[in-house]
């Protein structure tokens, strides 16, 4: 390690952020009254759940995605996200530049035209040789 890197990792003000984010390690979120938790597993339904979550939504409709095929159930999920903002909903989604490429070119072109948050994350550059492979879900 550096002299000058040593230093910083020493100030306080960086300790200061250490114990901060520590904190918010232990207690990350403070309860909300009022919530559900409903576990999914992949099968009949599975789908309809969210969509129905989605279309009873009244303050939010938070969505991040790595996959977004432009196939029937994406542009189910994108028409419904774009029904939700025209009632006022607060959307945001957020998908994979590379596993969402057509729709975010396609149906949620429209899902954004609507007036929800639309944005892609982890943009795809040409390739290096081995770091193509370093994508991941975060």
């Amino acid at each position: 390690m550096s002299a000058e890197r040593g230093a910083i990792c020493r100030s306080p003000s960086a300790l200061e952020r250490w114990r901060r984010l520590g904190a918010c390690l232990l207690e990350p979120f403070p309860v909300v009254v009022g919530g559900s938790l409903q576990p999914l597993e992949r099968g009949e339904g599975y789908f309809e759940v969210m969509l129905g979550a989605i279309a009873g939504a009244r303050h939010s409709v938070e969505v991040e995605m790595y996959l977004w095929e432009e196939d029937d159930i994406g542009r189910r999920f994108a028409a419904a996200l774009a029904e939700a903002a025209r009632r006022g909903v607060r959307v945001r989604v957020l998908a994979d530049a590379f596993g969402a490429r057509e729709a975010l070119a396609g149906a949620l072109r429209s899902t954004s035209a609507s007036g929800a948050d639309v944005r892609a994350f982890n943009s795809f550059r040409v390739p290096t040789g081995h770091r193509f492979y370093h994508r991941t879900h975060k």
